[in-house]
C-alpha cells in the first residue's frame, strides 16, 4: 500500500466512534430463507427461473465485474469461498470467468440444494456447495485465499435474535477461514463503507479501491442504501 493510500485509510477508520445495530426483520431469520429457496427450487424445475436476490440481476453482475477488479491478482486456481451464497449465481460469474477452486457455503439446505442443481444444469461441476453456518457452528475449512460476501453480513446484521453476538461469531469464523494476509471482499446494502471499515479494522487492513455506488434500494434495514463493496486483508491469522 502506498504512503498516501494509507494516511486516507487511516482517515477513514477513525470513523464513525460506534456503529448503530439495524432494525431487525425476519429476512434475518434460517426460516425466511429456507421457505425462500423452496419456492426457489420449485420456480427452477418447472421453469428454469432463477432468482437473482435482493441485489437485483444488474447488481449482481456489475458486482461479478467488481470482484473481478478484487481478484485481479488472484491466481486462477485459488482457493475462493463464498459466504452465504445461496443459490450460487455469483460463483457461477467467476466460474465464467476462469476461477476453478470455488467453494460455496450457506446454512439453507435449500440453498444448497438448489445452486448444486442450478450448477449442474448449466455444467459446472468444480464448484463445491456445503451447508455451513458460519455463525453457529465449529468452522474446520481453512486456507483460503480470498472470502467473499454478498449481502450475508446484512442478514446477520438483522437477525432478531442477538444480532451482534452472531456478528462477532461471524468475524471470528471469517478469520479462520482465511490464510495469512488472505483477502476479505463484503458487499453491503446497509452497512456503509465506514461502518464496514468500523467493524472490521481490528483484524483487517483497509485496501483502497473505489467502485460506482448509484443502486438506491431496502433491504431489511435502511432506506435508501446503497450496494458499498470493501477489500480487506487480514493482519494476522492467529489461527493457523
Amino acid at each position: 500500500m502506498e504512503v498516501g493510500e494509507q494516511k486516507e485509510a487511516d482517515k477513514v477508520l477513525k470513523s464513525p466512534e460506534t456503529v448503530d445495530e439495524l432494525p431487525p426483520s425476519e429476512m434475518g431469520t434460517k426460516e425466511y430463507w429456507d421457505t425462500n429457496y423452496s419456492v426457489e427450487i420449485e420456480n427452477f424445475k418447472n421453469y428454469e427461473l432463477i432468482d437473482e436476490g435482493w441485489f437485483g440481476g444488474h447488481i449482481v453482475r456489475r458486482l461479478i465485474g467488481e470482484f473481478e477488479i478484487c481478484l485481479k491478482d488472484v491466481k486462477k486456481d485459488d482457493p475462493i469461498i463464498d459466504l452465504g451464497c445461496g443459490n450460487g449465481v455469483l460463483l457461477l460469474g467467476l466460474a465464467d470467468r476462469g476461477h476453478t477452486n470455488l467453494t460455496g457455503v450457506d446454512y439453507s439446505e435449500k440453498a444448497i440444494e438448489l445452486a448444486k442443481t442450478i450448477a449442474f444444469t448449466k455444467g459446472v461441476a468444480h464448484i463445491k456447495f456445503l451447508v455451513l453456518d458460519i455463525v453457529n457452528e465449529e468452522v474446520a475449512l481453512k486456507d483460503y485465499a480470498v472470502v467473499i460476501d454478498k449481502g450475508t453480513y446484512d442478514a446477520i446484521s438483522i437477525d432478531p435474535e442477538n444480532a451482534r453476538a452472531k456478528r462477532d461469531a461471524y468475524k471470528a469464523n471469517l478469520m479462520k477461514l482465511l490464510r495469512p494476509l488472505g483477502r476479505f471482499v463484503i458487499s453491503s446494502c446497509n452497512w456503509t463503507k465506514e461502518e464496514l471499515l468500523h467493524e472490521f479494522k481490528s483484524d483487517f487492513e483497509y485496501i483502497p479501491q473505489e467502485f460506482k455506488d448509484d443502486n438506491k434500494f431496502q433491504f431489511g434495514g435502511k432506506t435508501g442504501s446503497t450496494v458499498t463493496t470493501v477489500i480487506f486483508q487480514l493482519k494476522n491469522n492467529e489461527y493457523t
